[in-house]
């Protein structure tokens, strides 16, 4: 079962601020410290709030745009990134925090994210929460639908439409007109809990109802679905098929550049693949602490820079070496060699590279190409290509 982290409120905060975008004659209103409103003080309407904390026990006509942005890593007192709303809002509210507190009143929709959400207020329209810990205190009421997205989802108070949760552990314990649906790894009905419709869940295991606890509708568990045969295997496709287009491009512009050095270097890699890879590996193992030891000189640190990037370009074409010593092995040219038959066999080379790195093995063979591809590539640009005597094949002269 899959859980839902912290990632899923970021997603709800792109989503309040892509709204907030959208929404015509904004007033945007930024606080460095916190933004309060008091009980008699009403927000103008399509109020956008950027504030370290807030504190709004005051009244909003129209739409609200709230995001509590917290303080600096440096500085954290006590309340950075907490929203409390304790007035009444009479449209929508669209709330990004660390912690959000609602003992007010919501007369529309709300839609509320971030680490925590504790609910004790009211909610008349429908309600889309997500965060790590969702609470609904017994006071709370939401009138309308709600959907909850967290990992610790616990639910006290009362709903009047449907509920819909999915996270890691759910507790249910308060009143339910609607119908539910619950997807998580962990759930707990507790004594008291109150479901007017069907009950129906997804979880690893089974659930029992307490006697104390009443469902009305049905009480149906759903088993998880199983993964389709190959169905991870599926999934590394498009990064399969991205990674090779990817390459392919950087390997075609190598090879119409550099032609003599790429070919060079796939003909080292292919009749000196020890020497190659030796020469790769003591590369590797001296330019990390050179480039460090260049970088704490004030002097040496654009040298620094470039040997990194150096570093970081020998490992990339690496496996574009090995794909045309692969290409020149599996289909051996015509002399002399032309760009053209260069770049067909680089992609030969490649489309075997990656089959046999796909899906599992891709660590090991990306490493031992980029260590024996890089120390080829090396070998071809300050030493030139020398093949092993009987070589079919010399470095064309392009």
């Amino acid at each position: 079962m899959q859980r839902f982290p912290l990632c899923t409120p970021w997603a709800l905060a792109a989503w309040i601020w892509a709204g907030a975008a959208a929404a015509p004659a904004i007033h945007l209103q930024r606080t460095a410290g916190v933004f309060a409103v008091p009980a008699e003080s009403n927000l103008p309407p399509d109020t956008a709030v950027i504030a370290e904390s807030m504190d709004i026990a005051g009244n909003a006509e129209d739409d609200v745009f709230l995001l509590a942005t917290g303080a600096s890593a440096l500085r954290q007192p006590a309340g950075a990134g907490t929203i409390n709303l304790r007035g009444e809002c009479r449209n929508d509210v669209w709330a990004w925090g660390r912690r959000i507190n609602l003992t007010g009143v919501i007369h529309d929709h709300a839609r509320l994210g971030g680490f925590s959400v504790a609910l004790h207020g009211q909610v008349r329209g429908n309600a889309l929460l997500a965060a790590n810990n969702i609470h609904l205190a017994p006071p709370a009421i939401l009138a309308g639908n709600a959907q909850l997205f967290g990992e610790n989802v616990i639910c006290e108070g009362a709903v009047t439409g449907r509920l819909t949760i999915v996270g890691g552990k759910v507790t249910l314990a308060g009143h339910c007109g609607g119908d539910v649906a619950v997807k998580a790894q962990d759930l707990v009905i507790l004594p008291g809990a109150n479901i007017g419709g069907n009950l129906d869940y997804w979880t690893p295991r089974a659930v029992t109802l307490p006697a104390e606890a009443a469902v009305k509708g049905k009480f149906r568990r759903h088993k998880p679905p199983a993964a389709k045969p190959g169905g991870k295997l599926m999934a590394f496709l498009p990064l399969a098929i991205w990674g090779y287009l990817s390459a392919l491009c950087a390997g075609t512009l190598f090879v119409l550049c550099c032609p003599a050095t790429a070919a060079g270097a796939g003909l080292a890699a292919r009749h000196m693949p020890g020497r190659s890879a030796l020469t790769g590996m003591i590369w590797m193992a001296g330019a990390p602490p050179m480039v460090l030891l260049l970088a704490l000189s004030i002097i040496g640190l654009p040298t620094g820079l470039l040997l990194a990037a150096f570093t970081a370009m020998l490992i990339y074409l690496g496996k574009t070496v090995i794909a045309l010593a692969l290409g020149l092995l599996l289909l051996r040219p015509a002399i002399p060699i032309n760009r053209r038959m260069l770049i067909g066999r680089m992609a030969l080379g490649l489309a075997v590279l990656q089959a046999a790195a796909f899906p599992v093995s891709a660590m090991p063979i990306w490493l031992l190409a980029a260590l024996l591809g890089a120390g080829a590539l090396l070998r071809a640009i300050f030493g030139g290509a020398r093949p092993a005597p009987g070589g079919e094949v010399q470095p064309p002269a392009l």
